[in-house]
């Protein structure tokens, strides 16, 4: 199968999401008539998220198609370049069943802040962008969804003799109501929801209009102590090794393997980053430094048990040594010969 994932611009509606994923259907409309693709899935707004879609594809048994899953993974991401507004990008699921595999490479830059990650993760994304065999690489970190923030004047509350403590309570109810009580109708319990209905929140702006009754029983609008504040947010804020984390992919191209993409961007992650900034690899690329490590652990392990079985044998330390370093070079001519 071929997995697609696709994310509109932040904060756009769920009908966009839903339009773009059929423009992105439409796309490979071809290759499910071909037989290539015998079954689409979509899903809009996964995650939560209205901006965030899933596509599953599979694909037709090997001996009935010419093409193997790479090229075909490699045409639908070409095709997906026509589809304005989205990113979408095909990933290629492999049979070790590790999290997050088919991504080519992933990592991620920890630090403490999440601004000075922004910056470094930035520089080092630009910096890989400079070497086609990264493929298509993103960053995982963007601050565009907009929210809405309510900055309260406490002292001028305090002057109004209103206490700020009821504020929550009456913006819920006049957004998405609150829960005043419970009314029984027979062996089930049905909460009571106090809601505002004649003049209903259609914009940011209604709320200046929400009132709130002060300690001498007049009715304040809000706008007199608070003022609304749009900003652009990250929509999530990631965590590894328990501490802050900006993640980024790079889907490679055949030129460059899992392991050569690794060291090239720990060598740019040295060049680039300031001082105390590391990378930590996710997915198929942290199984791989796991399995490195281990090599050489479970290989220093042997060559320390052959050694006391060889010196146990002999009885002699020296003809240990003598041995293991001496089969090596009198098996070389016999595999030489073998080879030619």
């Amino acid at each position: 199968m071929v997995l697609l994932r696709v994310e509109a611009p932040q904060g756009v509606s769920l009908d966009h999401t839903a339009a773009k994923m059929r423009e992105i259907e439409d796309a490979v409309a071809s290759l499910q008539e071909t037989g290539e693709i015998t079954n689409l899935f979509a899903i809009t707004g996964s995650g939560g998220q209205a901006n965030s879609g899933f596509i599953v594809m599979t694909l037709a048994p090997w001996a009935e198609r010419a093409r193997s899953q790479q090229d075909i993974a490699a045409e639908i991401n070409t095709r997906l370049r026509d589809v304005i507004g989205v990113r979408a990008f095909a990933l290629q699921p492999n049979s070790l069943r590790i999290r997050g595999a088919g991504q080519g490479l992933r990592f991620a830059l920890v630090g403490t802040s999440y601004d000075d990650l922004s910056r470094d993760a930035t520089a080092l994304v630009a910096a890989m962008e400079e070497n086609p065999a990264f493929g298509q690489v993103r960053l995982g970190y963007d601050t565009t969804q907009p929210q809405l923030f309510i900055e309260v004047d406490r002292a001028r509350a305090a002057d109004l003799d209103i206490g700020i403590e009821g504020l929550g309570e009456a913006l819920q109810a006049v957004l998405d109501g609150r829960s005043v009580g419970s009314v029984f109708i027979g062996d089930k319990a049905h909460d009571i929801q106090l809601m505002s209905t004649t003049d209903p929140v259609n914009d940011p702006s209604d709320l200046e209009r929400v009132f709130m009754r002060s300690a001498t029983g007049l009715m304040v609008p809000i706008a007199s102590f608070v003022w609304l504040e749009k900003r652009a947010v990250a929509p999530e804020l990631g965590r590894e090794a328990q501490q802050r984390a900006v993640p980024i992919t790079a889907g490679l191209t055949p030129e460059m393997s899992l392991g050569q993409a690794l060291s090239a961007v720990e060598a740019l992650a040295a060049r680039t980053l300031p001082p105390g900034a590391r990378i930590v690899p996710l997915a198929e690329a942290a199984t791989l430094d796991e399995t490195g490590s281990g090599l050489l652990l479970t290989f220093g392990f042997a060559i320390l048990i052959v050694f006391l079985v060889l010196a146990a044998q002999f009885e002699s330390f020296v003809s240990a040594i003598i041995v293991m370093s001496t089969v090596p070079l009198l098996g070389w001519p016999a595999r030489s010969l073998r080879w030619c």
